[in-house]
Protein backbone atom coordinates (compact mmCIF):
# COMPACT_ATOMS: atom_id res chain seq x y z
CA UNK A 1 0.00 0.00 0.00
CA UNK A 2 1.30 3.46 -0.89
CA UNK A 3 1.95 5.92 1.95
CA UNK A 4 -0.53 8.73 2.52
CA UNK A 5 0.19 12.19 1.12
CA UNK A 6 0.56 13.47 4.69
CA UNK A 7 3.24 10.85 5.39
CA UNK A 8 5.12 11.73 2.19
CA UNK A 9 5.05 15.47 2.97
CA UNK A 10 6.23 14.79 6.51
CA UNK A 11 9.09 12.70 5.14
CA UNK A 12 10.09 15.44 2.67
CA UNK A 13 9.75 18.38 5.09
CA UNK A 14 9.97 16.78 8.54
CA UNK A 15 13.26 18.62 9.22
CA UNK A 16 11.55 22.03 8.94
CA UNK A 17 9.58 23.27 11.94
CA UNK A 18 5.99 24.32 11.40
CA UNK A 19 4.76 27.76 12.41
CA UNK A 20 2.97 27.65 15.77
CA UNK A 21 0.58 29.00 16.84
CA UNK A 22 -1.33 29.49 13.60
CA UNK A 23 -1.72 33.03 12.28
CA UNK A 24 -5.10 34.65 11.80
CA UNK A 25 -6.27 35.63 8.33
CA UNK A 26 -9.69 36.81 7.29
CA UNK A 27 -11.08 35.73 10.72
CA UNK A 28 -9.74 32.18 10.40
CA UNK A 29 -6.62 30.28 11.42
CA UNK A 30 -4.04 29.72 8.70
CA UNK A 31 -2.93 26.13 8.36
CA UNK A 32 0.74 25.79 7.43
CA UNK A 33 0.50 22.35 5.81
CA UNK A 34 1.49 23.16 2.21
CA UNK A 35 4.66 22.31 0.33
CA UNK A 36 5.57 24.28 -2.79
CA UNK A 37 8.27 23.06 -5.15
CA UNK A 38 9.62 25.59 -7.63
CA UNK A 39 11.39 24.54 -10.83
CA UNK A 40 13.33 27.42 -12.40
CA UNK A 41 14.75 27.51 -15.92
CA UNK A 42 16.50 30.08 -18.07
CA UNK A 43 15.14 31.39 -21.38
CA UNK A 44 16.52 28.32 -23.22
CA UNK A 45 14.81 25.90 -20.83
CA UNK A 46 17.97 24.91 -18.94
CA UNK A 47 17.82 24.53 -15.14
CA UNK A 48 18.68 27.85 -13.47
CA UNK A 49 21.16 26.93 -10.73
CA UNK A 50 21.63 29.37 -7.86
CA UNK A 51 18.61 31.47 -8.83
CA UNK A 52 16.95 33.40 -6.01
CA UNK A 53 13.33 32.48 -5.35
CA UNK A 54 11.24 35.02 -3.45
CA UNK A 55 7.89 34.09 -1.95
CA UNK A 56 5.46 36.32 -0.12
CA UNK A 57 2.17 35.29 1.45
CA UNK A 58 -0.65 37.62 0.51
CA UNK A 59 -0.10 40.07 3.36
CA UNK A 60 -3.45 41.67 2.62
CA UNK A 61 -4.96 38.48 4.06
CA UNK A 62 -2.87 38.38 7.25
CA UNK A 63 -3.75 40.55 10.23
CA UNK A 64 -1.66 41.31 13.30
CA UNK A 65 2.05 40.70 13.88
CA UNK A 66 3.57 38.73 11.02
CA UNK A 67 6.44 36.32 11.44
CA UNK A 68 9.14 36.20 8.76
CA UNK A 69 7.63 33.01 7.33
CA UNK A 70 5.35 35.19 5.16
CA UNK A 71 8.46 36.39 3.24
CA UNK A 72 10.74 33.60 2.16
CA UNK A 73 13.99 33.86 0.22
CA UNK A 74 15.94 30.87 -1.02
CA UNK A 75 18.20 29.58 -3.78
CA UNK A 76 17.71 26.84 -6.33
CA UNK A 77 19.86 23.74 -6.46
CA UNK A 78 22.15 22.84 -9.37
CA UNK A 79 19.09 21.25 -10.98
CA UNK A 80 17.09 24.50 -10.70
CA UNK A 81 14.80 23.22 -7.95
CA UNK A 82 13.76 24.83 -4.69
CA UNK A 83 11.28 23.52 -2.11
CA UNK A 84 9.38 25.61 0.41
CA UNK A 85 8.00 23.61 3.33
CA UNK A 86 4.90 24.40 5.37
CA UNK A 87 3.44 27.33 3.46
CA UNK A 88 -0.07 28.51 4.36
CA UNK A 89 -3.06 26.93 2.66
CA UNK A 90 -5.93 28.96 1.18
CA UNK A 91 -3.80 32.13 1.02
CA UNK A 92 -2.44 33.56 -2.24
CA UNK A 93 1.35 33.24 -2.51
CA UNK A 94 3.36 35.50 -4.80
CA UNK A 95 6.49 33.89 -6.26
CA UNK A 96 9.25 35.28 -8.48
CA UNK A 97 12.63 33.93 -9.57
CA UNK A 98 15.71 36.12 -10.05
CA UNK A 99 18.74 35.05 -12.05
CA UNK A 100 22.08 34.74 -10.28
CA UNK A 101 23.13 38.01 -11.97
CA UNK A 102 20.26 40.05 -10.52
CA UNK A 103 20.83 41.97 -7.33
CA UNK A 104 18.14 41.92 -4.66
CA UNK A 105 17.50 44.96 -2.50
CA UNK A 106 16.75 43.11 0.74
CA UNK A 107 15.38 46.24 2.39
CA UNK A 108 12.91 46.77 -0.43
CA UNK A 109 11.92 43.08 -0.23
CA UNK A 110 11.25 43.37 3.51
CA UNK A 111 9.28 46.61 3.14
CA UNK A 112 7.26 45.90 -0.03
CA UNK A 113 3.54 45.35 0.31
CA UNK A 114 3.65 42.87 -2.60
CA UNK A 115 6.24 41.26 -4.84
CA UNK A 116 4.33 42.61 -7.83
CA UNK A 117 5.27 46.12 -6.65
CA UNK A 118 8.96 45.18 -6.89
CA UNK A 119 8.84 43.02 -10.00
CA UNK A 120 5.92 44.16 -12.19
CA UNK A 121 4.87 41.62 -14.79
CA UNK A 122 7.15 38.89 -13.43
CA UNK A 123 5.29 37.54 -10.40
CA UNK A 124 3.14 34.41 -10.42
CA UNK A 125 0.44 33.86 -7.83
CA UNK A 126 -0.54 30.43 -6.55
CA UNK A 127 -2.89 29.27 -3.80
CA UNK A 128 -2.47 25.83 -2.26
CA UNK A 129 -5.80 24.25 -1.33
CA UNK A 130 -6.30 21.88 1.62
CA UNK A 131 -7.17 19.05 -0.79
CA UNK A 132 -4.01 19.73 -2.86
CA UNK A 133 -1.33 20.82 -0.35
CA UNK A 134 1.62 19.89 -2.59
CA UNK A 135 2.13 21.83 -5.82
CA UNK A 136 4.93 22.50 -8.28
CA UNK A 137 5.35 25.90 -9.90
CA UNK A 138 7.45 26.34 -13.05
CA UNK A 139 9.22 29.70 -13.39
CA UNK A 140 11.64 31.22 -15.84
CA UNK A 141 14.28 33.73 -14.79
CA UNK A 142 14.35 37.06 -16.54
CA UNK A 143 17.61 37.77 -18.33
CA UNK A 144 18.61 41.29 -17.23
CA UNK A 145 20.62 41.71 -20.45
CA UNK A 146 17.42 41.36 -22.51
CA UNK A 147 15.48 44.05 -20.65
CA UNK A 148 14.64 47.24 -22.45
CA UNK A 149 15.98 50.23 -20.48
CA UNK A 150 13.31 52.75 -19.37
CA UNK A 151 12.67 55.34 -22.07
CA UNK A 152 14.25 53.22 -24.83
CA UNK A 153 10.97 52.48 -26.58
Amino acid sequence: EAPSLEDVLEDVCGHVSRLRPPLQADNRNLRYNGVLSVAVTDAEGNPAADATVLTMAGTRWVAGPIEDRTRIRGRTSDSGLYRICWVPLDVPLEVVALSGDERLDRGAFEEAATLADLFPGRVQEITLAPDAPYRTLFLQVDDPRRRVPPGAL
